[in-house]
This record gives C-alpha cells, sequence and structure tokens, in this order.
C-alpha cells in the first residue's frame, strides 16, 4: 500500500501565503513572479502563473491581500487621488520646464512642484574642472559638475492610466461571432437533383 504523503502543517501554509501577499505587492502585483520567489522549486512560468492565479482566488489569501493592503493605505495614508495625481504629473510632463530660456539647466530649487514629482532621478557628478587666474585669490580650481536628469517613460505612465482608469476593458471583451444565417430554398424534386448535381447556377438555367 502506497504511503500518504504528509501534510504540510497549517503554520507553514499560512506564512507561504503571507510571504506571496508581500511578494505580490512588492513587484508591482505580478502573480507568476511572486510565486516563483516564494515557491523556488516551481522554475516553469506558466505553473507557477496558473498556481498564483489558483491562489489569489484563495479566501486565506484574497483576505490577506485586502488586509495588508488597508495598512498600506493607512499607514502611508495613500488615496486614489493620490495615485492619479502622480501618474497625472508624470504624463503631463513637459521637459522644456527644465531649461532657462538661454538652454540652461534650472536648479532643481527653481523647478515647480509637478515637475519635481514627475522626475525618476537626479545625479550630479563632479568632474576634474579647470583652473581660475587671476583676482587676490591667483589660482583657484574651479569644478565642472555633469547632470543627469531622468523623468518616467510616458508609454508604461499611459498604460498604468489606462489599466486604473480600466479603459482596456473593451479590448478583454470576448467577440461575439455573428449568429449563423439560415436560408430555406423550396424547391421541386427536379430542382433539388440539379442543385445537387450541377450546383445552383446550373440548377436554375435548366428550369
Amino acid at each position: 500500500m502506497a504511503k500518504k504523503k504528509p501534510k504540510t502543517p497549517i503554520k507553514k501554509v499560512l506564512a507561504k501565503a503571507s510571504d506571496f501577499v508581500e511578494e505580490y505587492l512588492k513587484n508591482g502585483r505580478n502573480g507568476t513572479r511572486a510565486y516563483m520567489k516564494v515557491y523556488p522549486d516551481i522554475t516553469n512560468p506558466e505553473t507557477a502563473k496558473v498556481a498564483a492565479s489558483r491562489l489569489l482566488t484563495n479566501v486565506h489569501v484574497s483576505t490577506l491581500l485586502s488586509e495588508r493592503e488597508e495598512e498600506i493605505r493607512a499607514k502611508y495614508r495613500l488615496t486614489t487621488d493620490d495615485v492619479m495625481r502622480s501618474l497625472s504629473q508624470r504624463l503631463h510632463f513637459n521637459p522644456k520646464a527644465l531649461y532657462k530660456d538661454d538652454g540652461s539647466l534650472k536648479p532643481v530649487t527653481e523647478l515647480d512642484d509637478d515637475t519635481v514629482m514627475a522626475l525618476s532621478g537626479l545625479e550630479v557628478v563632479e568632474m576634474a574642472g579647470g583652473a581660475k587666474i587671476g583676482g587676490g585669490e591667483g589660482v583657484s580650481h574651479v569644478p565642472m559638475y555633469h547632470k543627469k536628469l531622468k523623468w518616467h517613460d510616458k508609454n508604461v505612465t499611459s498604460d498604468q492610466v489606462m489599466k486604473h482608469l480600466g479603459m482596456y476593458a473593451k479590448d478583454k471583451d470576448p467577440v461575439t461571432p455573428p449568429a449563423p444565417v439560415n436560408v430555406t430554398l423550396k424547391l421541386s424534386p427536379r430542382e433539388a437533383y440539379m442543385m445537387a448535381l450541377n450546383g445552383p447556377s446550373k440548377a436554375k438555367s435548366r428550369r
């Protein structure tokens, strides 16, 4: 008689479910990646995708997810308006707001709030520079700075906005095929025989 596979302790199952929820929220709600992170023995993405989908429909997991989301919203005081405001700032960002009329880059302190919030990174690198001669100080070092500004990808932002507003819903609706058209013809026995033998056109021509 085959031995029964030992059941996984309930505490371990609950811990795994909690870990899955954390990974799911951490990586931007990618169930496949979250499942493969929590269950490293699963190396097939398709298997992980199916298992993650099944896990997300589990009552216990969906409850954990809802509770964790509420905790995050309460802790960081996040609302739907906050999310939409952030997405709007990224979507309406105009690089011209970064520059002065003479083409030089504005200091960050001179940028408006919407432009600052649309940036994803700011890097300032001090370079060798040169020397300044003259004045009471004689020769002095003049540093040079290389500045890099990064902003969010508008294509990604547009996709996020459309998903948030449910604008992809129509694309996901199943296409209903046209209803079949049934045509009933009243034919004499001779016409039916001729149609079966030669096709509709010849059956009519020999009436």
